[in-house]
């Protein structure tokens, strides 16, 4: 009830800054300071009379009908004094102006509370302008930023916007364009532009009434002088109806036969004009941009995580139908997001844009391999962008580029392929210093666009470029062969630093490598089988079980040190578990690249294991090889890649990616040598990964004995001392920026080209 109460007085804050705002350029609408009592009728009278005389009725719609639901008395004054005078702070401060400013407290307030319970995450608006300006200004568009008309004939839409936050970016970024391009922008000018985007050009879905309030409310802001009669913003049904019909807000049109109807909580209610924008046609749209929800049907089932479990089961029974009819049968694991792409294909025209903010699971997670599959065909994926910052993992949430989410993401910008175009290189940036605001997203946007178009060939060709616009280092961007990005595009960018992805894609290619999956005859069983089959015991029992992860773990030949004992859950079918998927081969399942030590170990006894995958080969002399080179930096290297990163140092190898490890031809020669070094190297000890590499530049440690082994063995790259250094000093083992010089830099204004060509929009 707290979240509610929180939520209504949330949308009464949004309306009266907004209604302030309008009776600055209004001379009919009164000011707050005008309204001193009798709060909860008087606000109600003028925002009616707001909807009759100046439309805006998507806005104050809601907002009165919250008013009226709000109960009567001196409590509910005292609140709405409380907000008319916070309201009124906010507009004499100027606040509103800054991007996306309700958005912000709307994330602040709410979503601690709420995201979770809606398995919704926000970006944040320095991620926001970024994706939104590599979107709209390239200088290969066909579009003409000059010409009034086509400006305001764009289409854009967010299947999933939220408060708005990525809508606005982009309004923003458009308008800057047709200011730039355009020989003498006017007021008037920009005027018809914001009626147009407003009415027929920009659309934006939810599930949640608030939240489509709160992105009209944000986009009107844009250029509040500007009337518009409609708007393209709208709530979706969600759940399911009283008379058994069920709906799945915007991916309901994944289904070309359905026809939604919007709740008439807000809107035109004019039949034509929703017939026509309910339909959402195909190949429509200039520009897709969007966070879609990346919420997941694994254990903890948070797909559709704010219903009931009847109502979740019904709804993830009709999107099964759907993925099924669409041929997609296996993207439901990677989440919704995966179904958001989709639908984001359907309605993107040829030659449009499309910018998703998504975990970087889609890299190369075997669920997201038909997704995948679909940028491959129908896009040039031009920029995939990665955030490598650690520093705001102390402070806040690295990794990402959404709020209150720890998870890793990636920003992807792609132009829809026509028929006879042919795909081109990507550009991958890592980005080692996060934007803090908008002007450092726009600096950073132009330096990409700028530095890249500098570059002469590839990063396997050895070319890259630092990104550094105001001295320090901010990131690197390097072009990539299409032919490197085929099944897997995360080699290209495991690690921060160029060289060490340039590494990865060399021995990658190796001939004298292949894949480990035809020599896997198990690959064990998942934690959460483990754990449900067995309690840890006290005592020794008939079950060895190796419990946690493997920080401590620092030999490959961990003895009996390690083991312990279950206690079985489900009878005979736990100890059928135990007998038939126990090793005593076991490779990591999460490995912790900045403390733990070993990709791969062994022990005496078969177990079952909750950190590593219980492994067993066709043939048994290959242990020695596999348990040498997953321990080797090259294997180290392949396996993050094949594997999924999902939180800086947190990388995944799931069982589908066991069969992808990269691992080296084995002759009866190389087995033979691999025997013999084993047994003569499996007690020593490893320090974790960072140390390790930190040792290997002095020609020191365990690992850098095995490195000069199967260099030799195998004539693979020689490993330098530089390439050690890059490794021992890699962010998401250190936790460190990679520029030990650069000192913490204060919020100061930095001048960008962007601001050199202003008007006023009033």
């Amino acid at each position: 009830m707290i979240d509610v109460f929180r939520i209504a007085y949330f949308i009464i804050l949004n309306t009266l800054v907004f209604h302030e705002v309008l009776s600055t350029q209004w001379s009919k609408i009164n000011s707050l300071r005008r309204i001193q009592n009798h709060y909860q009728t008087r606000l109600r009278k003028e925002w009616k009379a707001i909807e009759t005389d100046i439309n805006y009725k998507e806005i104050f719609k809601l907002s009165g009908l919250v008013l009226d639901a709000l109960p009567t008395g001196r409590h509910t004054e005292d609140a709405l004094s409380n907000l008319k005078d916070l309201a009124l702070s906010v507009v004499e401060s100027g606040a509103q102006h800054r991007h996306d400013l309700m958005g912000r407290i709307y994330h602040k307030l709410l979503l601690n509370t709420m995201g979770g319970y809606y398995a919704t995450y926000y970006t944040s608006v320095p991620a926001a302008v970024l994706i939104s300006d590599l979107l709209v200004k390239h200088e290969n568009l066909s579009w003409d930023f000059k010409d009034v008309s086509k400006v305001s004939n764009m289409q854009v839409i967010d299947p999933a916007c939220g408060s708005g936050t990525l809508l606005a970016s982009t309004y923003a970024a458009l308008r800057d364009k047709f200011i730039l391009d355009h020989p003498a922008p006017t007021s008037k000018d920009l005027a018809i532009i914001h009626k147009a985007l407003m009415e027929h050009g920009f659309y934006g879905l939810d599930v949640l009434d608030y939240a489509a309030h709160l992105t009209l409310t944000t986009l009107a802001m844009q250029n509040p002088k500007s009337k518009f009669q409609g708007s393209k913003i709208r709530t979706l049904r969600n759940g399911v109806d009283k008379d058994g019909n069920v709906f799945l807000g915007a991916l309901d049109y994944l289904n070309t036969q359905s026809i939604l109807t919007p709740r008439k909580t807000s809107g035109p209610t004019d039949d034509a004009e929703e017939g026509v924008f309910n339909q959402l046609l195909a190949e429509s749209f200039d520009i897709v941009v969007m966070n879609p929800p990346f919420s997941r049907s694994a254990n903890p089932n948070l797909k559709f995580g704010y219903e009931t479990p009847l109502i979740r089961q019904k709804m993830g029974d009709k999107l099964k139908q759907l993925t099924k009819e669409l041929g997609l049968e296996g993207i439901g694991v990677a989440g919704l997001g995966a179904h958001f792409i989709v639908l984001a294909d359907k309605l993107l025209k040829p030659k449009g844009r499309l910018g998703i903010v998504i975990p970087r699971h889609i890299l190369s997670g075997v669920s997201w391999t038909k997704i995948r599959e679909i940028f491959m065909k129908n896009y040039n994926i031009e920029y995939i962008v990665s955030n490598f910052d650690p520093k705001s993992f102390m402070k806040d949430h690295g990794w990402c580029w959404s709020e209150n989410t720890d998870l890793g993401e990636v920003l992807i910008v792609a132009t829809k392929l026509t028929e006879k175009e042919s795909p081109k290189r990507c550009c991958y940036v890592n980005v080692s210093r996060r934007p803090k605001n908008e002007v450092e997203s726009l600096l950073l946007s132009q330096t990409i666009q700028s530095e890249v178009g500098k570059l002469t060939g590839t990063l396997r060709e050895g070319s890259w470029s630092e990104l550094s616009p105001t001295g320090n280092l901010w990131g690197y961007a390097y072009l990539i062969d299409r032919s490197d990005m085929t099944g897997n595009w995360h080699y290209g960018c495991v690690f921060s630093h160029p060289e060490l992805n340039k590494l990865i894609l060399d021995i990658s290619s190796n001939s004298n490598l292949e894949p480990l999956g035809q020599h896997l005859s198990s690959m064990g069983r998942d934690i959460a089988i483990i754990k449900r089959s067995f309690h840890k015991s006290c005592s020794i029992t008939s079950y060895p079980l190796l419990w946690g992860h493997q920080s401590s773990m620092n030999t490959i030949n961990l003895g009996d040190g390690f083991i312990e004992y279950g206690v079985p859950q489900q009878g005979d079918k736990s100890a059928e578990l135990h007998a038939q998927y126990a090793s005593k081969l076991l490779i990591a399942e999460r490995p912790h690249i900045n403390t733990e030590c070993l990709l791969a170990a062994e022990v005496r006894r078969p177990v079952l294991a909750t950190a590593f995958w219980e492994v067993k080969l066709h043939k048994e002399s290959m242990k020695s090889l596999l348990l040498l080179w997953l321990n080797s930096t090259y294997g180290f290297m392949l396996a993050l890649g094949a594997g999924a990163n999902s939180e800086g140092p947190i990388f995944k190898i799931k069982q589908e990616h066991l069969n992808n490890l990269i691992i080296p031809k084995a002759d009866n020669d190389l087995l033979n040598h691999c025997e013999d070094f084993y047994s003569k190297i499996q007690a020593e000890q490893f320090l974790p990964f960072p140390q390790e590499f930190d040792l290997a530049k002095n020609g020191k440690g365990t690992r850098e004995k095995i490195d000069v082994f199967f260099q030799k063995e195998l004539g693979l790259p020689l490993l330098s001392e530089a390439d050690y250094l890059l490794l021992s000093t890699e962010p998401a083992q250190t936790m460190q920026r990679r520029s030990s010089t650069e000192q913490e830099e204060k919020d100061v204004p930095i001048q960008c080209e962007e601001t050199s060509k202003q008007i006023p929009l009033g």
